[in-house]
């Protein structure tokens, strides 16, 4: 789908701020990470997992898991055309085979995913939705493939998909009154 590479290019400074982020990742989150040219690289595997969602699709993806008021750290990936989209999961559940949607691709287990302040060729990787460093928390790969597939499947039976709105105190009170 995406080739995640960049150029190895090494220079002191640069090289030190990519260890600096990959020492962070690794310790705040446990990830395998390294640093290497001008990228800092997580290896996929373990409860770390990744889904590439199509541009078209990323509100779909995106927007259920935020109106359940949870992160869902999403990293834009340049390439030369247009940038890949990617969502950071949790890969710790049960996951039947065939169930992924159009317009994403769960990536294989031993992908080095590029993260900021990562520089490829086509530009900087960036955070589209930033990591939450309290919760440490991301979503289940069922919980991304299940909105990406409801999103589709709403739209195709005439329903809107679901847009993330901001919430206000008291908005859910409902009942009778008494």
């Amino acid at each position: 789908m995406t080739d995640l590479r960049s150029p190895a290019i090494d220079t002191p400074s640069s090289l030190s701020r990519l260890r600096v982020a990959a020492d962070h990742y690794r310790e705040a989150f446990g990830w395998e990470t390294e640093a290497s040219g001008q990228t800092v690289v997580a290896t996929l595997g373990g409860a770390l997992g990744a889904v590439a969602v199509a541009a078209t699709r990323i509100r779909d993806v995106l927007a259920p898991i935020a109106t359940m008021g949870e992160p869902c750290p999403t990293l834009v990936i340049p390439r030369s055309t247009t940038p890949s989209w990617v969502v950071l999961v949790d890969t710790r559940d049960y996951l039947p085979d065939g169930v992924v949607p159009g317009g994403l691709q769960v990536l294989p287990m031993f992908t080095r995913l590029p993260l900021p302040p990562s520089t490829l060729d086509a530009g900087v990787v960036r955070w589209l939705v930033e990591l939450d460093y309290q919760k440490r928390w991301l979503p289940s790969v069922a919980s991304v493939l299940l909105a990406g597939a409801w999103n589709a499947g709403h739209e195709r039976r005439g329903g809107r998909p679901i847009r993330s709105r901001p919430t206000t105190a008291g908005a859910n009170r409902g009942g009778t009154g008494g």
